[in-house]
C-alpha cells in the first residue's frame, strides 16, 4: 500500500517556466523514499504592437527583398491512436540486456527470485538451487557494475529495477576479470533510503524461521548499508539409519545403527555494516560483520546390531553441540589512475572462535544404563585467524 504526499510550486518569467516537486512515499515494511525532480519549459512572447496576421494558400509573402507563393506541400491527416511494443531484451556484441516485467518485479521478493522469474537463456540452475553458466562455472553479481553482497541481493527493492545484464568474460576493470556476470541496473537517487523486514517460516522435513531487515541510506556518492537477520532451524527427529562394512580375513562384518529418537536444533544471527562510496566507475566498499552460531541442542540415541559377527546388540548415545562466534571484514575498490591505467583491489579477514564439545558413548546393552564400553570426548576451543589481500 502505498500513501504519496506531494507538494508543488511554480515561478513564471518572461521567457522561463521552471516547476520543482518533491515527494514522500511510504509504503509497508517501512520503506521510504525521498527524491527530488527538476523541469524546465519555454513559453512564447508576444509584443501588444505585434498584430495577428493569417496566411494562406495562394498568397504572395514578400520578405528581406526576396517574393513567394505560399503553396501546400503536404496534407495534414489524423492518425488512430498507436501503441509501440518493444521486445524486452536485447542482445550485444559484449551483453545481453533483459527489461523485467511489472508482473516479473511485482511477484519477486528479492533478486534470485527475479532471476527465476525472468528465465534468462544463459543461466543454469544447479542441484543446490544456485545459478551457474552454461559451462558450470559460478556466476558473480553486480548492482550498477559494483559487486553486490548477499545482503543487497536479499534486500533489493524490487520497483528500483530497471535491467537486467548477462555479461560473458567482461573487459571492464569494476567486473574484477569474472568470467560470468549479473549486473542489476537500478534506480539511484541522490539522498533516500529504504527499509525491508522479511519474515519466512517453511516447513519441509524440517522447521525453519527466518526473519531479516534490511536498510540502505543513500547520500550524493556515499550508501551505507545495515542488515541483520535471525535464523533458527529445528529438525526433529533427527536421525537416519546408516550400515558399514568392514572386511576382514576371516570373513566380513555389517554394523548397522538404527536411532531411536534425536533432535538437531541451532541459530544463526549475523549482523552486518556496510560504507560504500563510488563516483562514476570508481567505487571503493568497506563492509563489517559479525555472526553468532548456536547449536546447543544436537543429539541422537539409538541401537547397533552386527551381522556376520556374534556380539550382543549394543546402544549408543550421540552429541555434538557446538558454537561459533566470526568478526568479519570484506573490501573491494576500483581505482582510475591517469593515463587509462587503472587498479582493482580485493581484502578480507576473518577471525573465528570454535566451541566444540562432541562425545560419543557406547554401551553393552540396549537399555542405555550400565558402565559405558567407550566414552568418546572431543572438545575443541580454539581461534582462527584468515586474511587475503588480491591487486
Amino acid at each position: 500500500m502505498i500513501y504519496p504526499f506531494h507538494t508543488s510550486g511554480k515561478s513564471t518569467v518572461k521567457r522561463l517556466l521552471i516547476h520543482h516537486a518533491y515527494r514522500v512515499t511510504i509504503t509497508t515494511g517501512l520503506f521510504f523514499a525521498i527524491h527530488s525532480s527538476t523541469s524546465t519549459a519555454s513559453t512564447s512572447h508576444h509584443s501588444p504592437l505585434d498584430a495577428p496576421c493569417i496566411i494562406e494558400t495562394g498568397d504572395t509573402v514578400t520578405g528581406k527583398g526576396k517574393t513567394g507563393i505560399v503553396r501546400q506541400d503536404t496534407t495534414a491527416s489524423m492518425l488512430p491512436e498507436t501503441t509501440v511494443q518493444a521486445k524486452n531484451y536485447l542482445y550485444t556484441a559484449t551483453k545481453s540486456i533483459y527489461t523485467p516485467s511489472k508482473r516479473e518485479l511485482n511477484s519477486s521478493v528479492d533478486a534470485m527470485t527475479l532471476l527465476n522469474r525472468m528465465n534468462i537463456p544463459q543461466l543454469v540452475t544447479s542441484a543446490s538451487g544456485e545459478f551457474t553458466a552454461s559451462d558450470g562455472t559460478p556466476i558473480s553479481y553486480f548492482i550498477n557494475g559494483r559487486p553486490a553482497s548477499p545482503e543487497e541481493l536479499t534486500g533489493m527493492n524490487m520497483s528500483d529495477v530497471k535491467k537486467v545484464e548477462y555479461l560473458d568474460f567482461p573487459q571492464e576493470v569494476n567486473f574484477m576479470n569474472v568470467p560470468h556476470a549479473i549486473n542489476f541496473i537500478v534506480k539511484e537517487y541522490s539522498s533516500g533510503g529504504y527499509t525491508r523486514l522479511g519474515i519466512n517460516h517453511a516447513y519441509l522435513g524440517k522447521y525453519n524461521l527466518e526473519e531479516n531487515i534490511f536498510s540502505r541510506w543513500n547520500h550524493k556518492d556515499m550508501t551505507y548499508d545495515l542488515s541483520a537477520s535471525v535464523q533458527n532451524t529445528k529438525e526433529d527427529p533427527y536421525y537416519s539409519t546408516s550400515t558399514d562394512v568392514f572386511r576382514f580375513d576371516s570373513g566380513t562384518v555389517e554394523r548397522s545403527r538404527t536411532p531411536r529418537e534425536g533432535v538437531n536444533r541451532f541459530g544463526n544471527y549475523p549482523v552486518k555494516f556496510r560504507a560504500l562510496y563510488y563516483n562514476g566507475p570508481t567505487y571503493i566498499s568497506n563492509t563489517v560483520g559479525f555472526s553468532y552460531f548456536n547449536s546447543s541442542h544436537s543429539f541422537s540415541k539409538g541401537d547397533i546390531s552386527y551381522k556376520g559377527f556374534p556380539s550382543a546388540g549394543h546402544s549408543f548415545v550421540s552429541e555434538t553441540p557446538q558454537r561459533i562466534s566470526s568478526l568479519v571484514w570484506d573490501g573491494s575498490g576500483v581505482f582510475n589512475l591517469r593515463n587509462d591505467w587503472s587498479m582493482s583491489a580485493l581484502g578480507n579477514f576473518n577471525y573465528s572462535h570454535y566451541d566444540f564439545r562432541n562425545r560419543y558413548t557406547l554401551y553393552g546393552n540396549d537399555d542405555f544404563s550400565g558402565s559405558p564400553v567407550s566414552d568418546i570426548k572431543n572438545f575443541i576451543n580454539e581461534n582462527a585467524f584468515d586474511g587475503s589481500l588480491q591487486l
